[in-house]
C-alpha cells in the first residue's frame, strides 16, 4: 500500500487538498480535520518525518494496529510520525468518515452537509411528525424498546435451534451456523422417458462430436484467424488444431493431454494455435454466431413467440476467458 500511495496515488494528494474543503460538526472528529489541515500545510515540503516539535493528531486519526508503522523511534528516544505512513492512514479514516456523512464537503453534493438533508421545516414539524409515527421526541426514551424487541426476536429465533436437525451452530469462528443439505427431489415422471428417447436417437454421443457438428451447422471457426494476413496453415488442418484446442481448454482437459490423444498432432501445434488464433474478441464473435443459430432454431410453436436467452437464474457471466 505504502509504494503504490508513493509512487503513483500521492501525487493527486496537492490538487484534492487545494480543491476539496472538508468539514465537520462534530467534535469527535475535530482531530481528523487538524490532521487534513496538517496534510495541507505540508503539502510542498519533501520531509519524511514531522518535527518534533510539530502537533500531531493521532488519537482520532490512526488506529491502534498502524501506530507502530505510523510512530517511528530513534535511537536517542524521540518519537517521530512517518509521513507518508500518516497521509496513508488519515486518507483511510478520511475514506470512513465521508461515508457516513461525519466529515462532509462544502459545496458537494453526495457528500453535503447532512444538515442539508433534513427539510427545511424539520425543526418546526418535528413534535407533529413524531407524533404521527408514534416516536418518541428523546432517543434514550426508545432504547430500552429496541432493546427489549431485539431480545425478543433472538430469543424466539434460538429456542428452535436445539430441536432443529437441519441446523448446527459449530464453534469454529465464535459460532458458525451451518444448514444441512435440503434432500433431493423427486424426479419428473417424464424424465427417464426423455432419457430413454435421447439415448436411442444419440447413442454415445461425445462432447467433442458436437462441437465438429456445431462448426459444420455454423462455422464458428471462420472467426479465429491470425493477426497478420499471412497464413502457411490451409484451412483443413487449422479447422481440426482449432477444434482440439477449444475442446481441451472448454473441458478443462488441457492441450497436452488432447494432444496425447490423437496422434500424429504434437502439444506445441496445438500451443501454437491457442497462442496465435484465440483470442477473445474471435471467442465472443463464435459465441455470438452459436446463439444466434439456437435462437433462429427454436420451435415457436413449442415455446412460444417470446422467449428469453439466458439462464435460467439471469445470472451474467464471461464466457470468453474461463470453461
Amino acid at each position: 500500500m505504502r509504494r503504490a500511495y508513493r509512487s503513483h496515488y500521492r501525487r493527486m494528494l496537492p490538487p484534492l487538498l487545494a480543491t476539496l474543503a472538508f468539514r465537520s460538526t462534530n467534535t469527535p472528529h475535530q482531530p481528523l480535520i487538524r490532521a487534513l489541515a496538517l496534510l495541507k500545510q505540508y503539502r510542498p515540503s519533501r520531509v519524511r518525518t514531522y518535527p518534533v516539535a510539530e502537533d500531531v493528531p493521532l488519537d482520532g486519526v490512526i488506529r491502534e494496529p498502524w501506530r507502530e508503522a505510523v510512530v517511528e523511534t530513534e535511537t536517542q528516544g524521540r518519537q517521530r510520525v512517518n509521513r507518508l505512513t500518516y497521509e496513508l492512514c488519515v486518507l483511510q479514516a478520511l475514506r470512513d468518515q465521508l461515508r457516513c456523512k461525519a466529515i462532509w464537503v462544502g459545496g458537494a453534493d453526495r457528500s453535503r452537509n447532512p444538515d442539508e438533508d433534513v427539510p427545511p421545516d424539520f425543526a418546526a414539524r418535528r413534535s407533529t411528525d413524531e407524533a404521527a409515527l408514534t416516536l418518541p421526541s428523546q432517543a434514550e426514551a426508545s432504547i430500552p424498546q429496541v432493546q427489549h424487541e431485539m431480545r425478543d426476536e433472538l430469543a424466539a429465533w434460538d429456542r428452535p435451534l436445539s430441536h432443529n436437525a437441519d441446523v448446527e451452530i459449530l464453534p469454529q469462528a465464535k459460532g458458525w451456523i451451518t444448514l444441512s443439505s435440503r434432500a433431493p427431489q423427486p424426479e419428473p415422471t417424464h424424465w427417464l422417458a426423455l432419457k430413454t428417447e435421447i439415448i436411442k436417437r444419440w447413442p454415445m454421443t461425445r462432447l467433442r462430436d458436437v462441437l465438429k457438428e456445431t462448426d459444420l451447422r455454423v462455422d464458428f471457426t471462420r472467426f479465429f484467424r491470425r493477426p497478420t494476413a499471412w497464413e502457411n496453415l490451409d484451412r483443413a488442418t487449422r479447422q481440426y488444431r482449432l477444434l482440439l484446442a477449444l475442446y481441451g481448454l472448454g473441458t478443462g482437459a488441457g492441450l497436452q493431454r488432447v494432444a496425447m490423444g490423437n496422434q500424429g498432432l504434437a502439444y506445441k501445434e496445438l500451443l501454437d494455435v491457442r497462442r496465435r488464433f484465440i483470442t477473445p474478441e474471435a471467442i465472443r464473435q463464435s459465441i455470438a454466431a452459436v446463439v444466434k443459430r439456437l435462437l433462429e432454431a427454436r420451435l415457436p410453436q413449442c415455446w412460444g413467440e417470446d422467449i428469453t436467452a439466458c439462464a435460467s437464474d439471469s445470472r451474467h457471466f464471461r464466457a470468453w476467458d474461463q470453461n
